[in-house]
C-alpha cells in the first residue's frame, strides 16, 4: 500500500467527518393551517448525494434526496421516502424544487414541530419549525356583567393556543388600570370599577382580545334565600351561559314584525374563520310576548330562534330553533343560545358567516354586522432565494389567501428608507447595493402577515 494511498484516503475520511456547520438553526413560525417554506440556503449540491432529513439521528432518516449514481455525470431525479414521510406525519404534505433549494409543508399541523435539515456533503443548514396557534380567547363568565358596590368582580381568561398562552388586562379608557395572569379579581367594587375590561391573550408568535362589560350599581341586588325570605347579594350577576334546552312547541315558520327602535348599535364584529363567535343582545330586555335572533333582517321576518309567552300562560317556554330558517342560513350544527337569547354563539366561523344578526323582542333590537375573516399563506413568486445581475430588473409579487382582499407593502431589512406598496415589487437598473432581504407584508383592517425573499445581486453575467 503506498503512502500516497494512505494519505488520500486519510484527507477523505477527514472531510467525511469534519461538518460545515452553516447551520443557521433558526426558528420558522408558522400558523396551524399555513403553508411553510423552508430554503436550504449556502448549501450547494456536492456532486454526490443532497437531503432533506427531521429531526436529524444516526442512521438518517431522510424524506427526500437526489444522487448522482456511479458512472453518471448528473444527478438523477428527486426521490421521496414515503415510509419516513408518513412516519413524519407528512405524507401529501411535504413537496421540494427540484435542486432541494426549497422544501414546502403545506397545511401545517401542531405536530410539525421539530428541526428540518438539508445537507449535502460537509455543509448544511437546520431549521426549527414552530407551529402555533392562538384562537377563541373567550372571558368566562360571559358578559355583559352586573356588579354592586362593595362586591367583587370574578373572571378568567382562556385561549385555544401554542405555545401555551400568558395574559394580560387593560381597561379601555383608563391607562393607568392593567394586571396580568388569566383570572382577574376586582374586590370591594366602586362605581368607578364600570367599564369594558379587555384580556389580551399572547405569546412569542401572536395575540388576540376579548372584552366583558362591567357595570357597577349603587344598591345592592335583592335575591331569595333558601327560606324563602328576601337577602342580600353583593356577588356580581352575568347573562346566563348554560346550554340551550330542547326546542319547545313550534309557532310557526315568521314570528310577527316588530318595530325598530334606535337602539341599534350597528357594530362590526370580527372572527378569524375557524374561531367561535358569540354576541351578546345587550340591552334587549324580553318584553313578556316574543324574543328572537335573525340573520339579515327581511319582511317578514325569518328569525333563526325564538322565545315566547303562550297564551294563557304566566312564563316563557323554552328556545325554539327554526331548522329551516339555521338551514338557509348555513348554521346547522355551529348555531345555539342561552336560554334567555342574551348571547348567540357560532362555532367554527366560516366566510358564509357573514351579515347582519338582529336579536329583537318588541320595540327594542340590536344588530351585530359580523365579519368572518381570514389571511393565510403569504407567499412570494418566483420563491427566493433570487440571484440578479447588475442593470437587470427585479419583478418578484406577493400573494395570501385572504378576505377581505389584502393590501400589500414592501421594506427591505437594514434599510429604513426603502418602502412600496402594491402586490408586486419591481426594481428596475439592478446595483449591487440592491442586494438584501426583501419583506412583503400582506394586510386587512383585521389581521397581518408578513413573507421574505433573499435577493443577491451579482457584477456580471
Amino acid at each position: 500500500m503506498s503512502t500516497t494511498w494512505i494519505l488520500a484516503c486519510f484527507v477523505c475520511l477527514s472531510l467525511a467527518s469534519a461538518v460545515s456547520r452553516q447551520d443557521s438553526n433558526d426558528t420558522k413560525a408558522f400558523r396551524v393551517g399555513e403553508t411553510a417554506t423552508l430554503y436550504c440556503t449556502g448549501v450547494l449540491y456536492d456532486g454526490l448525494n443532497k437531503h432533506w432529513e427531521k429531526n436529524p439521528e444516526i442512521p438518517m432518516k431522510v424524506l427526500v434526496s437526489i444522487e448522482t449514481p456511479l458512472g453518471q455525470p448528473s444527478h438523477g431525479p428527486v426521490v421521496y421516502n414515503e415510509s419516513n414521510i408518513a412516519a413524519a406525519g407528512l405524507t401529501g404534505r411535504f413537496m421540494v424544487t427540484d435542486d432541494l433549494m426549497t422544501a414546502t409543508i403545506t397545511d401545517v399541523r401542531e405536530t410539525d414541530d421539530g428541526d428540518y435539515r438539508c445537507a449535502s456533503g460537509p455543509s448544511e443548514i437546520i431549521h426549527k419549525l414552530v407551529a402555533y396557534k392562538l384562537n377563541s380567547v373567550r372571558i368566562q363568565p360571559a358578559g355583559p356583567a352586573t356588579g354592586y358596590v362593595g362586591g367583587t368582580f370574578d373572571v378568567t381568561c382562556t385561549a385555544d393556543s401554542k405555545p401555551a398562552a400568558s395574559f394580560n388586562w387593560t381597561k379601555q379608557g383608563d391607562s393607568s388600570f392593567t394586571a396580568t395572569g388569566s383570572t382577574l379579581r376586582i374586590s370591594n367594587l366602586n362605581m368607578n370599577d364600570s367599564g369594558t375590561y379587555q384580556c389580551t391573550a399572547y405569546h412569542a408568535y401572536d395575540s388576540s382580545t376579548a372584552t366583558v362589560l362591567l357595570t357597577v350599581n349603587g344598591e345592592p341586588a335583592t335575591t331569595p334565600t333558601s327560606q324563602g325570605q328576601t337577602g342580600v347579594s353583593s356577588v356580581v350577576t352575568y347573562a346566563p351561559n348554560t346550554a340551550s334546552k330542547s326546542p319547545g312547541p313550534n309557532f310557526g315558520t315568521n314570528a310577527p314584525p316588530t318595530a325598530v327602535s334606535g337602539q341599534d348599535s350597528n357594530a362590526t364584529t370580527a372572527f378569524r374563520v375557524g374561531e367561535t363567535a358569540n354576541l351578546t343582545c345587550t340591552g334587549v330586555h324580553y318584553d313578556g310576548v316574543f324574543k328572537h335572533w335573525e340573520k339579515n333582517p327581511e319582511i317578514p321576518i325569518k328569525y333563526l330562534v325564538a322565545i315566547q309567552t303562550p297564551l294563557g300562560q304566566s312564563s316563557v317556554g323554552d328556545p325554539f330553533y327554526n331548522t329551516n330558517n339555521i338551514a338557509a342560513a348555513g348554521l346547522t350544527g355551529r348555531f345555539t343560545v342561552t336560554d334567555d337569547l342574551m348571547t348567540a354563539t357560532i362555532t367554527d366561523v366560516r366566510e358564509t358567516d357573514d351579515g347582519d344578526y338582529r336579536c329583537a323582542s318588541g320595540p327594542s333590537e340590536i344588530i351585530h354586522m359580523l365579519v368572518a375573516y381570514k389571511l393565510n399563506a403569504v407567499s412570494i413568486q418566483p420563491v427566493g432565494p433570487v440571484t440578479g445581475y447588475v442593470g437587470g430588473t427585479l419583478n418578484i409579487t406577493c400573494t395570501t389567501d385572504s378576505k377581505p382582499a389584502a393590501s400589500f407593502n414592501w421594506t427591505k431589512q437594514g434599510d429604513s428608507s426603502f418602502t412600496a406598496t402594491g402586490a408586486t415589487l419591481r426594481i428596475s437598473n439592478l446595483t449591487m447595493n440592491d442586494s438584501g432581504t426583501y419583506q412583503c407584508t400582506a394586510y386587512h383592517a383585521y389581521d397581518s402577515r408578513t413573507a421574505t425573499m433573499l435577493l443577491t445581486v451579482n457584477g456580471g453575467k
